[in-house]
């Protein structure tokens, strides 16, 4: 997985913003089992209950789009309280995928559900 640089993520996460599929003017379309999907995979990699808690609210009811919200943790939303550093490998992971899917909604959930990150993310490329 390459490693992704902060400003750098950003503006190639705020690139797809025209290309994200999936959206409803400013609102997302994901549903329940999508979020679903998006919160294992930060539970495996260490997410914090706040940050886990966040995203619901983030995702579902503010229905954020996915470069938004993703832009937002690229910019540190991810950062709560000490000792929360796991949660920074999940912004890590989550970003890749969107990047490797190009925006595309159901190609990111897609791969979070097929490729095993734990293993990539030890691996170098």
């Amino acid at each position: 997985m390459q490693e992704l640089k902060g400003r750098e993520a950003w503006n190639q996460v705020m690139q797809l913003r025209t290309k994200e599929t999936r959206t409803k003017g400013i609102a997302n379309t994901l549903g329940d089992d999508e979020i679903t999907t998006i919160l294992a995979t930060m539970e495996f990699f260490g997410a914090s209950n706040y940050f886990l808690k966040q995203t619901i609210f983030d995702l579902k009811r503010a229905r954020y789009r996915l470069f938004d919200w993703i832009a937002m943790c690229l910019n540190g939303r991810w950062h709560y309280e000490k000792n929360d550093d796991y949660n920074k490998v999940v912004v890590k992971v989550i970003a890749h995928s969107f990047l490797k899917a190009g925006g595309n909604i159901d190609k990111f959930i897609e791969d979070l559900r097929i490729t095993d990150y734990q293993i990539v993310s030890h691996t170098k490329e």
